[in-house]
């Protein structure tokens, strides 16, 4: 079932809850891969100073579950990013208030609302995904290798978590910009 990019308010709720909630449980499914033995979690733990026994000593489900809700937090942030449709109507916003230039400004944001001629432009998860590693790059890395600069942390554990967030940022803004 392909569903348009602006619904119904009961559509686009179901639809923004089902793909919101895909994002934020792909997110969670990329930690338990980083952090899992089996996938060299191993290096990870090594390079954060961690222990077995204070993983197991801390309290798993509040850290599960506010890093859900975090991911949920996240995966409403990504349209932002990958979605060229959501900065039109931002765009002309205070054109759509003046009565003197309304009509002309409608005319415009319809083209890119649902049926419009160019709603489903550059709607991809390929796309989405491009947008998701540029946002690692160029947003991430940089707030990541700060902090890890003043923090005294690993060039290698910088890039580890880099990595990882590039990829979530990837797989959201993939699944944000092709769920149509």
């Amino acid at each position: 079932m392909k569903v348009k990019f602006f619904q119904t308010k009961q559509n686009k709720t179901n639809y923004e809850l089902d793909c919101y909630s895909r994002c934020s449980f792909g997110a969670h499914g990329c930690r338990f891969r980083m952090v899992s033995p089996k996938s060299d979690g191993d290096a990870w733990q090594r390079e954060t100073g961690l222990t077995d026994e204070r993983i197991n000593g801390s309290n798993m489900p509040m850290i599960y579950g506010l890093s859900l809700l975090f991911a949920v937090m996240l995966a409403f942030a990504t349209p932002m990013l990958c979605i060229h449709q959501m900065s039109v109507q931002s765009a002309l916003m205070n054109v759509l208030q003046d009565p003197a230039r309304a009509d002309a400004a409608k005319m415009i944001v319809d083209k890119f609302e649902a049926g419009g001629e160019y709603a489903n432009e550059f709607r991809t998860f390929k796309h989405g995904a491009l947008h998701g590693v540029l946002a690692g790059i160029f947003l991430i890395f940089p707030v990541i290798a700060t902090n890890g600069f003043f923090e005294r942390k690993s060039f290698k554990l910088t890039m580890m978590n880099t990595a990882y967030w590039t990829i979530v940022l990837a797989l959201m803004c993939g699944i944000v910009c092709g769920w149509q």
